[in-house]
């Protein structure tokens, strides 16, 4: 079984994460948990925006291959290298041939709105996906995407920013914003 968790920053991915890793350890279930080694923020732990945490390995695709019967979770996919995706993709179905339940969570969108085609690879194999939205800083509705509103250049899908300069907007305040700035 593989569920997919997305949607964009402060949406709960990894407090929806972190939740479902407590349940599997309440179970007695046999648990790892993961993320990519390129999210530097909290070494060795995934932290919520809210403050939950739970301790993490950094994500070794070699290594995971040789879990058994557990349920495993991974934080921010989207920071998976791209030229790695394949051999991820790969090694979640081996981990699902070994019995395995795999929780994925990541971003949806980049912010120049471009999907990432790590999480689109993982959601394409997914039995399950929750998308989920947070308020959108502008007009306080549904926000589906990730607003980058740091200093440097985001030029596409490899070069996204690794930190809290982002704030979660709807479609509409988008191009809203996006029409006021070509009038």
């Amino acid at each position: 079984m593989i569920t997919a968790i997305t949607g964009p920053v402060c949406s709960g991915k990894t407090e929806y994460l972190i939740k479902r890793i407590n349940k599997s350890f309440a179970c007695s279930s046999d648990i790892e948990v993961y993320k990519p080694y390129q999210d530097t923020r909290n070494p060795g732990k995934l932290v919520s925006r809210n403050g939950e945490e739970f301790e993490c390995e950094d994500l070794s695709l070699n290594m995971m291959e040789s879990v058994w019967n557990s349920a495993i979770f991974i934080d921010e996919i989207n920071l998976i290298p791209v030229e790695y995706t394949d051999k991820f993709i790969e090694t979640i179905f081996l981990l699902c041939k070994q019995e395995n339940l795999i929780y994925g969570a990541g971003l949806n969108l980049t912010s120049n709105m471009l999907v990432y085609p790590q999480m689109a690879a993982f959601m394409a194999i997914a039995d399950d996906i929750k998308v989920l939205t947070a308020s959108c800083k502008y007009c306080k509705g549904a926000a589906q995407y990730s607003e980058y509103i740091g200093k440097e250049e985001v030029k596409g899908v490899q070069d996204h920013k690794i930190g809290y300069d982002f704030r979660p907007v709807c479609f509409s305040c988008k191009f809203v914003a996006e029409r006021k700035e070509y009038l």
